[in-house]
């Protein structure tokens, strides 16, 4: 689906992935006010993308709005 009011991530560690993820403004929006939350928190002057989205993750989690994908490939393994 084609969003026009979209940014892209891309990751800086090249050797990690080539993928970008493509998020609206409003999507945007929550990451920063996330970073700008922990930062506060945390009393450093900023927190990178990376760590704002595990905390939006982990906080999925605890809500039971998703499951955790590692514990999903170990019990798959097993």
């Amino acid at each position: 689906m084609y969003t026009p009011d979209c940014r892209a991530y891309l990751r800086h560690d090249r050797t990690a992935t080539t993928n970008q993820v493509r998020l609206s403004a409003y999507h945007w929006s929550i990451i920063e006010s996330t970073q700008n939350e922990l930062a506060a928190a945390l009393k450093v002057r900023r927190v990178s993308r990376p760590v704002a989205l595990r905390h939006i993750l982990e906080q999925a989690v605890r809500a039971g709005i998703c499951k955790p994908l590692i514990n999903h490939v170990k019990e798959h393994k097993a």
